[in-house]
């Protein structure tokens, strides 16, 4: 079966409209091109982009010839040092997806992914640009990095809204948790024997935040600028520092050179 079978959905009320989550069963690589996102979020060891049998890495390759190996060598804008993320220059137009944006952490010691998908969203910011956006993304860490499900889905879950209250306009948020059958009722068969902690924890979390006040959540501002430039412009980025700071003495500036 192609497509996707939306278990459930969250709707998120924000100064700007209303914003969805949706918990779909099937394929990730499955989306139809009708049904095309922005966005796929996928998550992967530090510099390990491996296409093993299991992963969603793998499965991009084998079904859409988008290998994350190659992506990885040329990204648009690299973030992991700060918020250990990466984004993809633009997809080839046949792709469901615009751009693929990567998640990173390391085999040990790299924090606990949970509160750490916080920084994933931050990341969609300059992604989006203003402008409103769709995202789909398996459960982050789960799959060969082996985190639980349900804490993993409480993350996502929790850092979409905080994000979207605060004013991302990430209009639509699919959740997939890989799922196969011949049918819709086959599929739905088998997801409940495999997810039924992940159907009950989104179920809670829709009682935290389904259609809720306007009240935007509070979300940690690290920088006031961040800085993004070529290495040959250290010095034009060295001034616009200086002129920053003179101006404003407890602004908060973060830049990065680009390879």
């Amino acid at each position: 079966m192609e497509g996707f079978l939306v278990k459930d959905s969250l709707t998120v009320l924000t100064q700007n409209g209303e914003c969805s989550i949706q918990l779909c069963l099937g394929d990730i690589t499955k989306l139809k091109h009708k049904d095309k996102v922005d966005v796929i979020l996928i998550s992967a060891f530090q510099g390990d982009y491996s296409p093993t049998p299991t992963s969603v890495i793998g499965a991009l390759l084998r079904n859409l010839e988008i290998n994350v190996q190659t992506l990885a060598r040329d990204k648009e804008e690299d973030l992991r040092k700060l918020y250990s993320c990466w984004w993809s220059r633009p997809l080839p137009a046949d792709k469901p997806y615009n751009r693929l944006l990567c998640f990173e952490t390391k085999v040990f010691g790299s924090g606990r992914p949970q509160e750490m998908v916080s920084d994933v969203f931050r990341c969609l910011v300059p992604l989006f640009n203003n402008k409103d956006g769709t995202v789909i993304a398996p459960l982050l860490n789960t799959g060969n990095q082996g985190f639980d499900q349900v804490v993993m889905l409480k993350g996502m879950v929790e850092a979409a809204v905080n994000w979207m209250k605060a004013g991302l306009p990430l209009r639509l948020l699919k959740i997939v948790l890989f799922c196969q059958g011949k049918d819709d009722e086959a599929m739905a068969k088998a997801a409940e024997r495999d997810y039924s902690r992940v159907f009950k924890s989104f179920e809670d979390l829709k009682e935290c935040y389904m259609m809720k006040d306007l009240t935007p959540k509070e979300v940690t501002v690290d920088f006031d600028v961040y800085l993004s430039f070529s290495q040959h412009d250290t010095k034009v980025v060295d001034l616009i520092t200086d002129k920053l700071h003179s101006n404003k003495l407890d602004i908060s500036a973060s830049s990065i050179a680009a390879k």
